[in-house]
């Protein structure tokens, strides 16, 4: 099970929708419903709400500027506003293209709201659109640079790559110590700034960082790999495989673990250990990349039945039935009459329960 503060969407939406409508003014029944209901972690019922409001908008007028113009002063923030709690609705389902739209609309027609600039980079960083990603959560940083929660979304996006892109260390670590200081006790700003740190090189504060987070036993197993690298950087052999032990043993498909685990084997002089580690990370980097390409195609498209269903078969193959059903969930809702997704999300809902 991951820890609560390692399950991104979530704590970045639960925050933000709880902010988000206490802060705006008094709108529609439907759009305090929908509100409530994506605080409380309802996410389909937020979705099924605000559907039959957003969805006729793109169906009447399919480009956002002048569906703009087609609303009055008045009504344009409460338009925006549903449009971005749809689209958080859809990053929190599995609909990332319905959401896309949503947040773009939003942007239009609120420009200077930061929320929608941040759910449209999360939306941004689910299809691996890294570069557009991080000029979307810049954005809301400027907008709102005393906000912890998007300063941490910035110092994360800029931490990863994706497909386009190059991971900028240093500028994270800057907006991770932001963020640190706007929200100092949050487990998350920490774990993220510790990566940065090592990442960028300050080993030693990292190091520090990171053992700070391990000492309660509630860090997750990439906390675990992190330290493992520390120590193979300071020739600690003997404890990097210690560290990797534990990580693998926590998270098996992480190949980048059973490589350097593989590493400091070696170092050690443990060869036979090391070659059978080795073939274990060449299997965690076939999956790796499988669930990659068929996650480019799963958030690249709305008709994405196909892709769905293979990504959650593997899931479901791989022992991660938390996340397949995740995206089963939304396949049996908007594809009710299909067997195949029925009987996956009968699967996935059956492996959790063991």
């Amino acid at each position: 099970m991951r820890p609560f503060f390692f399950d991104s969407v979530r704590c970045f939406a639960a925050t933000a929708v709880l902010c988000f409508a206490a802060c705006s003014p008094r709108g529609s029944g439907t759009e305090m419903q929908a509100a409530r209901a994506l605080e409380l972690g309802r996410d389909q019922e937020a979705f099924q709400l605000l559907e039959p409001i957003v969805a006729p908008s793109f169906e009447a007028v399919p480009d956002d500027s002048a569906f703009a113009a087609t609303l009055s002063p008045a009504r344009r923030p409460h338009a925006a506003r549903e449009h971005v709690l749809f689209a958080r609705a859809c990053l929190r389902t599995e609909r990332t293209m319905r959401g896309v739209r949503s947040a773009a609309r939003a942007v239009v027609l609120e420009p200077r709201d930061p929320e929608a600039h941040l759910v449209k980079a999360l939306l941004d960083q689910r299809r691996f659109r890294n570069v557009a990603a991080v000029a979307a959560a810049r954005e809301a940083a400027r907008l709102a640079p005393e906000n912890a929660r998007i300063r941490l979304a910035l110092g994360e996006l800029l931490l990863g790559g994706g497909i386009v892109g190059t991971p900028d260390f240093n500028a994270a670590t800057e907006e991770l110590r932001e963020a640190l200081r706007l929200d100092p006790e949050n487990r998350r700003v920490r774990f993220s700034l510790a990566k940065a740190l090592v990442e960028s090189g300050s080993s030693q504060e990292g190091e520090a960082a990171l053992d700070s987070l391990l000492a309660d036993g509630r860090a997750p197993a990439e906390a675990r790999f992190l330290r493992g690298v520390t120590r193979i950087r300071r020739r600690d052999f003997a404890g990097a495989i210690d560290e990797l032990r534990l990580a693998v043993r926590m998270e098996p498909t992480r190949s980048a673990s059973w490589f350097n685990f593989a590493n400091a084997l070696e170092r050690e002089g443990k060869s036979a250990e090391a070659a059978d580690v080795r073939r274990r990370f060449d299997a965690a980097l076939d999956l790796e990349n499988e669930i990659r390409s068929l996650e480019v195609a799963f958030h690249s498209s709305e008709d994405n039945l196909g892709p769905a269903l293979g990504l959650a078969d593997l899931h479901l193959k791989y022992g991660r039935a938390d996340k397949a059903l995740e995206i089963l969930e939304t396949a049996t809702i908007d594809h009710p009459k299909d067997a195949t997704a029925a009987l996956f999300f009968s699967r996935a809902a059956c492996r959790q329960g063991d």
